[in-house]
């Protein structure tokens, strides 16, 4: 049995010998003519040291007869290093210097490094593997690296390695880039298409190739800016778009750059039904009817929206450009911003940067311009400065003297002229003046209710009822010492602040009948009413808070930090922000009534006395005690935009 297996292996060998002969002088053919693919060669490299050999290339170039070696490393030091060369020694010969593509090499960095094998005994298909010497500088061993980054006195190490390989044909000089898109007009609508780049060394692909991607366009997204490549030679990058544009697209690599031009169509328009009213609210809530807003040319309508925000679903839109300002209702409203992938835009005409997220928030703002007037009670002139917002002009009255406070009711101001115990009525219209005496020591405070008004007296420490026709007394009551602060709640109650009892007095409207004290911080001076009336908040100036009293329990709610030496508070007409002003850091605080954080700080005149709100909210205006003017603040972006200069020791304003 086992001499018939012995005798048909033999017949197949004898039978079969001749194909087997041709098989093997084909693919030896093959190999020599560099036709086999790389990946089948036995080809590689190696290096000692703090250095990664990626790859390498042995051969022969066909023009000139040269025998070249060509190895890609990888600096893995924690340093660059600098000015790398190689050397290759082959059958006893030396190479000597060589040819490398970078000087300073970053840790991590790639290099590429050719040099001449030194030998004329080589031949097409031969396999070689010359010894390899490495010499670069160690920048971490400069003594001026760590002073300015400079590798210039950086001691030179060497490293030894191999290279191994057939002999083959190298068709082209040393190193290549090519760079090729998968289409040259690609729609849009944040699709990404490829890129591929490749990178030769000889003709041949090199693998382990660090590849950089740059788009000149900062609006077009590139999936990665770096790419390794892979065996075959090629790295791959990803690009999109979400609007019509153009770029240049550049692979980079070893000072080598290769181009391309990419054009993106205009993406679909989704309809405009898609919008939805933003579910973020702003400051003025207002209803925008009939906004306008242009996208390629072509206007829209925004209509029926709840909010100044608007949503605009499906993040695709191209060129579009935003109305700078849009007026409904009699209400101006001015673009503000788009937030986009949760950053915000300022710029109102143009692309926006691509944005993966579903939504775009175009935001408006209301538009308020300076309306009214405000009258100054001027201390130290004994006059009633009356400033113009819109002209900006300012003018003013002679009253008596001292006026301590201003009151606006119906159809005049009210000045408390402390010194001339009266009060000047100033006709709003007609800027005359009437004086009404009243029988009062000393009036400091005046709060208006429907044909009287209630007076304090810090001389007296009362408080008193007086008809503002006659001037004559109707009621009378005691109050805590220095009664400065004094307003009139829609509750039926008087509150009087007391800044030397540091309480707040409570009497009933009808009567002056006294209700009860409630205690607050030190020297409570300035005194004012939410606009729901369910709240009064007094400043307390020594102890720099605010004091929220219930008016429907008649008790301290809560107490707010405030601003150093704050002597007066304004609240907003939707009662949601404190205006108060601090003269010890002459600024005024915009606080959040309810949660008590402190929303800006606005820098105002010298020691600010005195704050009121224009009617729609939009304006605060500051008394400046002792640099003698009134700073004009908008309350919507929280900036200065006006100042007027006024009387001496300006304590008081009312707006009309």
């Amino acid at each position: 049995m086992g001499n018939i297996k012995t005798q048909s292996a033999l017949e197949y060998i004898i039978t079969y010998s001749w194909a087997i002969l041709i098989i093997g002088v084909v693919v030896g053919l093959l190999y020599f003519y560099g036709f086999v693919s790389l990946s089948l060669r036995p080809s590689g490299c190696t290096i000692n040291g703090s250095f990664l050999c990626e790859d390498s290339m042995v051969g022969m170039y066909t023009h000139n007869g040269e025998y070249l070696v060509g190895m890609l490393f990888t600096n893995t030091n924690q340093y660059p290093i600098s000015n790398p060369t190689i050397n290759v020694s082959y059958d006893g010969y030396s190479s000597g210097g060589s040819i490398c593509d970078n000087a300073v090499i970053p840790a991590g960095g790639a290099f590429l490094c050719v040099a001449e094998i030194p030998s004329d005994k080589l031949g097409l298909g031969q396999y070689v593997k010359p010894t390899v010497y490495l010499q670069a500088g160690d920048c971490a061993l400069s003594s001026s690296y760590l002073v300015n980054g400079s590798c210039l006195d950086a001691p030179v190490e060497a490293f030894e390695g191999s290279a191994y390989g057939f002999i083959r044909y190298l068709p082209s000089d040393n190193l290549s880039i090519s760079l090729s898109p998968s289409s040259a007009n690609f729609a849009a609508n944040g699709t990404s298409y490829g890129l591929k780049s490749v990178v030769t060394l000889f003709g041949y692909p090199l693998k382990g190739a660090n590849i950089g991607f740059h788009s000149s366009n900062p609006t077009i997204y590139l999936s990665k800016t770096n790419v390794a490549t892979a065996s075959s030679g090629a790295a791959y990058d990803y690009i999109s778009s979400n609007y019509s544009a153009s770029t240049n697209i550049t692979a980079s690599y070893a000072g080598l750059n290769a181009t391309a031009t990419i054009h993106f169509r205009a993406p679909l328009l989704y309809s405009f039904d898609e919008m939805v009213a933003s579910d973020i609210s702003y400051i003025s809530p207002n209803a925008i009817e009939n906004a306008i807003i242009t996208i390629n040319n072509k206007t829209y309508s925004l209509g029926n929206l709840s909010r100044t925000g608007i949503v605009l679903l499906n993040g695709t839109m191209n060129n579009y450009t935003i109305q700078g300002s849009i007026t409904t209702n009699g209400t101006e409203y001015a673009f503000k911003n788009i937030t986009l992938c949760n950053l915000s835009y300022t710029y109102t005409n143009g692309s926006l940067l691509t944005c993966t997220q579903p939504s775009i928030k175009i935001y408006y703002e209301p538009v308020y311009k300076q309306s009214g007037s405000v009258y100054v009670a001027d201390e130290g002139s004994s006059q009633v400065s009356i400033i113009n917002t819109t002209s900006g002009k300012v003018g003013n009255v002679s009253v008596g003297f001292l006026p301590t406070s201003v009151a606006a009711g119906v159809k005049n101001v009210y000045a408390t002229d402390s010194l001339s115990d009266e009060l000047s009525a100033i006709n709003e219209s007609t800027g005359n003046v009437k004086n009404i005496s009243v029988s009062i020591l000393l009036p400091t405070s005046t709060a208006l209710h429907k044909d009287n008004a209630f007076i304090t007296s810090i001389l007296t420490d009362m408080v008193y009822e007086v008809n503002l026709t006659s001037g004559s007394t109707l009621e009378s009551a005691s109050t805590g010492l220095l009664p400065l602060g004094l307003s009139v709640g829609s509750n039926g109650y008087v509150y009087v602040a007391n800044a030397g009892s540091d309480n707040v007095s409570v009497y009933s409207v009808s009567s002056l009948t006294f209700l009860k004290n409630i205690s607050t911080g030190l020297f409570p001076e300035g005194l004012t009413m939410s606009n729901d009336g369910t709240n009064a908040y007094v400043a307390d100036n020594l102890s720099s808070e605010i004091t929220i009293i219930n008016t429907t329990t008649n008790s301290v709610q809560k107490t707010l930090s405030s601003g150093l030496f704050t002597t007066s508070v304004a609240v907003s007409p939707n009662d949601a922000f404190l205006y108060a002003t601090s003269l010890g850091t002459n600024q005024l605080w915009v606080i959040n009534a309810t949660t008590g954080n402190v929303v800006m700080k606005i820098p105002t005149g010298i020691a600010p006395y005195y704050v009121t709100l224009s009617s729609n909210g939009a304006f605060a205006y500051v008394a400046n005690l002792l640099s003698d003017n009134v700073t004009a603040i908008s309350t919507i972006n929280y900036t200065v935009v006006g100042s007027y200069n006024v009387g001496v020791l300006p304590v008081s304003i009312a707006y009309v």
